[in-house]
Order: structure tokens, then sequence, then C-alpha cells
């Protein structure tokens, strides 16, 4: 009987392989914790390359006019389809689509013509994490550029005879 309590304290007392189950308790937890970074990293990555790509499709439109062929990989919008509370820096503005608000009528009288480009990616999630797709979308709003009207011999004549006439 002594013998049987004897094994029965040094099983409680033996440590070995408690690393073990204490590796396979912690290790799905950080696998889990691995994949939530990845994810989150991407889908970061993906934002970060969707305004870039709506950036440079704003710019290169924009330079132009406004007019002529619109760069691939963004769809665009006619005027500032960006929320007015972003360009006003106050939360309670909150009629941007609206064509009578004074603040966006004093916006286009100043910036003139305006285009939005958008481009959007999807980034899929893990199943851990539910599964599906993710749509990212990112906007860039610009002001166009004026056409050019005159080349620069035209524009100094123009100068010159306005000069002249005093």
């Amino acid at each position: 009987m002594e013998n049987k309590n004897q094994k029965r304290r040094s099983l409680l007392h033996d440590e070995r392989g408690a690393a073990m189950v204490e590796a396979a308790i912690l290790l799905p937890i950080f696998i889990l914790i691995f994949g939530g970074v990845m994810y989150t990293s991407r889908s970061f990555e993906t934002a970060v390359k969707q305004q870039a790509q709506a950036r440079h499709c704003a710019w290169a439109y924009a330079k132009n006019a406004c007019d002529g062929d619109q760069p691939a990989g963004c769809t665009f919008t006619e005027g500032s389809d960006m929320d007015s509370s972003v360009v006003a820096g106050n939360q309670d503005v909150q009629a941007a689509d609206d064509e009578n608000n004074f603040f966006t009528k004093i916006v286009d009288l100043i910036a003139g013509k305006s285009t939005t480009a958008a481009a959007q990616s999807t980034v899929t999630a893990p199943n851990v994490f539910g599964g599906g797709q993710n749509t990212i979308e990112r906007k860039n709003a610009l002001s166009c550029n004026e056409k050019i009207r005159h080349t620069f011999g035209q524009a100094l004549e123009a100068a010159w005879d306005s000069f002249a006439n005093f």
C-alpha cells in the first residue's frame, strides 16, 4: 500500500512532459495569431496598393483636364465623390451629395471641374476567420487641370499686345 502512495506522489511531482503539454495547448493559439497577423498585413498591403492606384489614375486623368481616355484599372466619377465631412474637417456636415449645398457650390466654384478615381480589390479571408472575400476600395479626388488655351508664344504675344495698348 505504501508503494502505491509513493508512486502517486512521485507522479504528482513528476515534471517530465510538462513542456510538451504546454506546447500542445499554446501551439494552436500561436498559429491563429500568426494567421491573423498575415491576413491583416495582406489586407493593409492591398489597401496601400489600391490607394496608390487610385492616386495614379486620378493624377493621370486630371492632368489632361479630365478629357480623353481614362487610365485603366480605376473607375471614375465626375465631381468629388468624397464625403464633404472629410473636406470640411467637420463630422456634422453630411450634404456631399446635395447639389444645392452651399459648401459644395463654393468648392466647385473655387476648384473647378473635379473627378474621383476609385480602385478596388478583394482579399480572401482565411477559413479560420470566417473565410469569404473582403473588398477593399480606395478613392482619390482631384481638381482637373485647365486646358491649354495658348502656346507659350501666343501667351507672350497676347501679353505684349496688352502692354502695347497702354
